[in-house]
């Protein structure tokens, strides 16, 4: 029986190494890399003692995940490295026809994927003794692995770790600049996404406590009987706005929740008016690149380059490529139309809220002045106001349906780098380090 020790893409570590010895691939893109680390034996031994001991597992797993992840992938982007250096020698040769460095060119990256897959000779014997050492050392620990060890013999360290490595590596194409110039806006929408997230969440509290605050001021009244009408509106609103565990004890403090709930939707206000117009703005970038796209396309289907043509054709032909920017160009379109409509949802539900908060304003300012109202608009209309709220719930808008406004900005990042691969490692690279930007802000 296999147990796993490491599974995963390795394609993130093998760029990662080589951009530490700079050799990060300008002239094709390195796709994906399947990688998986086995460990196991025929006699039941090993399963044994996992069972015995879970912690097994994850400690031989630690021991392989550094040779994986650190000492496979620099042996690999040695390979990409030496597949780039060839590559811009085949460019700057200017002996060669445009025809002739296409064809060298696809001959030297159909032997990167050999070149990688063969890296496994050299980490086997690594993994193996990673394996091992974990091994070795619970043996002087537990009397009773030493048996395992005994009927196991060397088995664990011989062939029972597997790596299986597939790769593929595409010429990358034009049109970066447009592209960047796309991502560079939707990362910055998507960083604003967040942080309305985490405010609508802040929101949504500060609101709870105000409303259940009130209340509970209200009714300890000496002369609460005199309120009861707008106790009982009160309590309408607050019981669709859920229970809280806070809840203050008098005017003063439920005038401070007040403000900061009243701050906080001023803020949500201004941070859903900057996202709708960052993600418009990328929406009708969006659109030049597809037109360029799309010119780009007719030309060459006019020009009958097909699969296998062109001045930079992959295997499937640009023409193929240009089609798969364009159906990532059109996912990406999708999920930041997503985003916006997530957002015009949350600028209603601030819009109740900050019917709510003028409410609740003057309702406590009647209070400290002991001075009970004829009529409080949004108070009277309580019925329809808790209807709004419960079919415009904090909860339902931010964290429920096909596209969260939790989960937006990591699903335009993810959609974000679908486009940037098919543009190539340069477009990739800006990706990633957009989007790093906007994780730190």
């Amino acid at each position: 029986m296999g147990f796993t020790l490491w599974t995963g893409d390795l394609r993130p570590f093998v760029l990662k190494e080589c951009a530490k010895a700079n050799c990060t691939p300008k002239h094709f893109e390195l796709q994906d890399i399947k990688v998986l680390a086995e460990v196991g034996e025929d006699s039941g031994a090993l399963q044994n003692a996992m069972r015995q001991d879970p912690l097994l597992l994850q400690k031989m797993s630690n021991a392989a995940k550094k040779v994986v992840e650190e000492d496979l992938a620099q042996l690999m982007a040695y390979w990409v490295g030496t597949a780039e250096t060839d590559i811009s020698k085949i460019e700057a040769n200017n002996t060669l026809t445009v025809q002739g460095k296409q064809g060298q060119i696809q001959a030297r990256l159909q032997m990167l994927p050999q070149n990688l897959a063969q890296t496994k000779i050299q980490i086997l014997p690594k993994i193996e003794a990673a394996a091992k050492r974990v091994w070795e050392e619970l043996c002087r620990t537990q009397a009773a692995y030493r048996k395992y060890l005994i009927r196991c013999g060397l088995s664990i360290a011989a062939n029972t770790v597997k790596i299986v490595t597939t790769t593929i590596a595409t010429v990358g194409t034009a049109g970066a600049a447009l592209v960047m110039g796309v991502i560079g806006i939707v990362s910055g929408g998507a960083g604003i996404a967040r942080q309305l997230y985490f405010m609508s969440k802040d929101a949504e509290e500060l609101e709870k406590k105000v409303g259940n605050s009130v209340v509970a001021v209200l009714k300890k009244r000496p002369d609460a009987s005199k309120w009861n009408t707008f106790v009982a509106s009160a309590e309408t609103i607050a019981r669709k706005l859920g229970p809280t565990d806070v809840v203050v004890d008098s005017e003063m403090k439920c005038q401070d929740l007040n403000e900061l709930y009243g701050h906080k939707l001023e803020g949500l206000d201004v941070k859903s008016h900057d996202a709708s117009i960052s993600l418009n703005s990328a929406l009708e970038k969006s659109d030049e690149l597809q037109r360029v796209l799309k010119q780009e396309q007719s030309k060459r289907m006019a020009a009958g380059a097909g699969a296998g043509r062109g001045a930079t054709a992959g295997p499937q032909g640009q023409g193929t490529q240009i089609a798969a920017q364009l159906k990532a160009l059109e996912k990406l379109e999708g999920v930041v139309n997503g985003t916006i409509e997530k957002v015009i949802g949350l600028s209603k539900r601030v819009e109740a809220g900050n019917k709510i908060h003028k409410s609740y304003e003057e309702l406590i300012a009647h209070m400290r002045k002991n001075n009970i109202p004829q009529y409080i608009p949004a108070l009277a209309e309580a019925a329809g106001l808790a209807h709004i709220i419960a079919s415009m719930d904090w909860h339902k808008l931010v964290q429920e349906g096909t596209l969260k406004l939790a989960d937006c900005a990591d699903t335009i990042e993810e959609v974000s780098l679908e486009l940037a691969q098919t543009f190539g490692p340069e477009v990739v690279n800006y990706t990633h380090e957009k989007f790093k930007r906007v994780a730190r802000a």
